[in-house]
């Protein structure tokens, strides 16, 4: 037999190997791809999959029936609804503050978070990223934390927006938690900007949580959670 007729027949049966092991191995990406993605096409699975991860809301992490139980007891006015409405007020302007590269006037912002926004936005132009399109999906108490005469309500927030860098956009479901911080010893306030509450009436410091009363003159305390609270930091999880 020919040499050149062997190698032909070796050759076919090499081509033969690996075309079987193609139709298999394809084969079974189209199966697994159905069984995972409910379709054969394994790139319209994955580009279906990224589409659904696009649309889907985030999980938020809910400790309100046990926080907020505990809150109450040191705040018995504050309204939980309204905390949760800071903070989503405070991402959503977050973001705008990097769409727009510019620093948005959030209410009651502390020094750290508007010197850590403008810090973001030096990234963002660096960078060439935009955002747009801030939707917020809910909001839910994550932790709350007394130390060092400050109490901290953590607000965890699940929203979405659209994310441009150079030529690529696409649609982000994300993430962040939102501090809000209560100074109730002053002997901290320096610290933290002077955000702790004082007697309308004679200017005492009000240190004890609860405090319906100045324990110094008498005057009624009423708990203004606009002027209170302190949006002291946002960040992702």
């Amino acid at each position: 037999m020919p040499a050149i007729l062997i190698t032909l027949i070796i050759i076919s049966i090499i081509l033969l190997v690996i075309v079987s092991v193609y139709l298999i191995i394809k084969a079974k990406l189209e199966t697994l791809s159905k069984n995972v993605f409910g379709t054969s096409n394994i790139f319209e699975g994955f580009k279906k999959q990224e589409m659904e991860i696009a649309n889907t809301p985030k999980s938020v992490s809910s400790l309100d029936s046990v926080e907020v139980p505990k809150i109450l007891k040191d705040f018995p006015n504050l309204n939980i609804d309204e905390i949760k409405s800071l903070a989503q007020s405070a991402v959503i302007l977050y973001y705008k503050s990097l769409e727009k590269e510019k620093l948005q006037e959030i209410n009651n912002a502390s020094d750290r978070l508007n010197n850590k926004i403008n810090l973001e936005i030096e990234k963002v132009i660096k960078n060439n990223i935009k955002y747009s399109n801030v939707k917020i999906h809910r909001s839910v108490i994550n932790s709350y934390k007394k130390n060092k005469g400050v109490c901290t309500i953590k607000v965890q927030t699940s929203l979405e927006y659209i994310s441009t860098k150079g030529k690529e956009t696409k649609k982000v479901q994300d993430r962040v938690n939102t501090e809000l911080i209560y100074v109730y010893d002053d002997s901290y306030s320096n610290e933290y900007n002077g955000v702790s509450l004082n007697c309308k009436n004679c200017g005492a410091p009000i240190k004890e949580l609860g405090t319906k009363s100045c324990p110094y003159c008498g005057t009624g305390v009423v708990e203004f959670v606009g002027k209170v609270w302190k949006i002291d930091d946002i960040y992702n999880v």
